[in-house]
């Protein structure tokens, strides 16, 4: 609601400044009219940033939504002998055989922390 809130005052005044540039461009006050007119500019730009920036914050909470990428399970058969079962999030299954005591699970996580980005996204973002 703030980013809203804030890009809304921020094009009105915009606006309102590009008004008030005409009427004074329009009565031969050209230091006044290009005053103004850059501070509407400016304000519809800081508008446009706030828009971004809104929509880029928005994205950390696509990022930090955690789901499992499958289970393992391992059952010994034998002496140096396992049966791996591995299912996905999609209901897929693949078994593996696996003989002797040289293998290992690896796993690489990519966890996006921003600390002022997830107080954000706490927050009700309409």
């Amino acid at each position: 609601m703030t980013f809203i809130a804030l890009i809304i005052v921020c094009a009105l005044l915009g606006l309102l400044f590009l008004i008030a540039s005409v009427r004074r461009l329009a009565s031969r006050r050209v230091m006044g009219g290009m005053a103004h007119g850059a501070t509407g500019l400016i304000l519809f730009a800081m508008a446009a940033l706030t828009v971004l920036i809104g929509s880029n914050l928005r994205t950390y909470q696509r990022l930090s939504y955690e789901q499992p990428a499958g289970e393992l399970q391992l059952s010994r058969t034998g002496e140096r002998q396992f049966n791996a079962a591995l299912s996905y999030p999609n209901g897929e299954r693949a078994n593996f055989e696996l003989r002797g005591d040289e293998w290992q699970v690896d796993a690489r996580l990519l966890k996006w922390r921003a600390a002022r980005a997830q107080e954000l996204l706490q927050q009700k973002i309409p």
